[in-house]
């Protein structure tokens, strides 16, 4: 069963992942880690341009990202140091010349002297600094060490199991309804839940329902905080289960993504919904996957993806940005899937057509 996810969030975006959109911005830990440790890089179809600036022909080398592990490049063509734009661009003063922005908060350029301009920006003390700062971000996020925070407070590391402790009958529940494709509110389920609420009075849903049962059958740490629950803390609420219900989507999707990967061929699906007024894709794909001896035919789905045009070059271009966002090999898409309009399945001009020309 796949839960879906109504909402596409920014950060999902295939086109906006590249990290020149987000120069002098703040940015969360998630994307932090996405760009430091899996950065867009041009794939070997991309034809990288020639540098219009300079007289010669010139032009960014890949091997270059090899050498400069800190190298990233940007698709409107461009390089910048991924530490340095998240860690370091504070440090770039306003009013600084050009070479202290280079790399920084303006993407380079300048190909012909790109070797001896990426020595002299790693020897830049804010360069190590940054690098410094991204490396231990970096195993924090790998869980290679504690958080500092738990380290030096123990208490708030006790605060923190308990709380998970807590949170694991809410999940597991949450997981049941999902499997068996039950609704889990109800017509009143506000209020702290009470092992002795009488059931026939109202119906608050499924999952209050299932709590009441857990706790009656002996879960005492479940029991144990609803009776010492406080309000701001009920991990209950119907934001945390929609909260929970989003987690559970992406940890299916990258699941989903995994078994596509590996076997190596799929079509994808795709059919035009729509909601409040709005067009979007309901994104599909269909594999086989190996259980023991034999493989079996899988269909699943993937995200609903909001567009803006029903044309067939966007529609074309939307699918395979999305497919690409969430690390897909394009590569092994044997076979497409539309209904009937002609926008879909034209022969010339149609989705399918257009992104055949480009995965045959």
């Amino acid at each position: 069963m796949c839960i879906e996810i109504s909402e596409v969030r920014p950060e999902q975006s295939y086109l906006l992942i590249d990290l020149r959109n987000y120069i002098g911005n703040q940015l969360d830990d998630d994307l932090k880690f996405k760009f430091l440790s899996t950065p867009w890089t041009p794939e070997k179809d991309f034809k990288l341009p020639v540098s219009v600036s300079e007289k010669k022909n010139f032009r960014f080398q890949r091997q270059w990202l090899d050498r400069y592990p800190w190298l990233v490049y940007t698709k409107n063509d461009g390089a910048l140091c991924k530490y340095c734009v998240i860690f370091s661009h504070h440090t770039v003063e306003k009013g600084a010349n050009q070479a202290s922005k280079s790399l920084v908060t303006v993407p380079y350029r300048k190909w012909k002297h790109a070797i001896e301009d990426f020595e002299s920006h790693e020897s830049k003390q804010y360069h190590h600094e940054a690098v410094v700062k991204g490396s231990n971000f970096l195993k924090t996020m790998q869980n290679q060490h504690f958080n500092i925070r738990n380290v030096i407070d123990s208490g708030r590391r006790k605060q923190v199991e308990e709380n998970r402790e807590k949170l694991f009958s809410i999940v597991e529940i949450i997981k049941f309804c999902g499997r068996q494709e039950l609704a889990l509110r109800g017509t009143n389920d506000s209020g702290p839940v009470c092992v002795t609420d009488d059931e026939s009075v109202t119906n608050d849903g499924n999952f209050r329902a299932i709590l009441r049962m857990r706790m009656k059958c002996g879960d005492t740490k479940l029991l144990k905080h609803c009776e010492n629950i406080a309000l701001n803390a009920t991990y209950m609420s119907a934001k945390v289960q929609n909260d929970l219900i989003s987690i559970c989507g992406e940890i299916i999707q990258k699941e989903i993504v995994k078994c596509l990967n590996e076997a190596k061929v799929f079509s994808v699906l795709v059919d035009e919904t729509d909601i409040s007024e709005h067009e979007q894709l309901s994104l599909c794909v269909r594999y086989t996957k190996k259980v023991e001896t034999c493989y079996v035919v899988k269909e699943a789905f993937l995200e609903f993806v909001k567009v803006d045009n029903t044309t067939a070059q966007p529609l074309a271009d939307t699918i395979i940005a999305y497919l690409k966002n969430l690390d897909i090999d394009c590569n092994n898409m044997v076979g497409q899937g539309y209904d009937g309009e002609a926008v879909m399945k034209g022969a010339f001009n149609g989705v399918q057509a257009i992104i055949r020309k480009s995965f045959p």
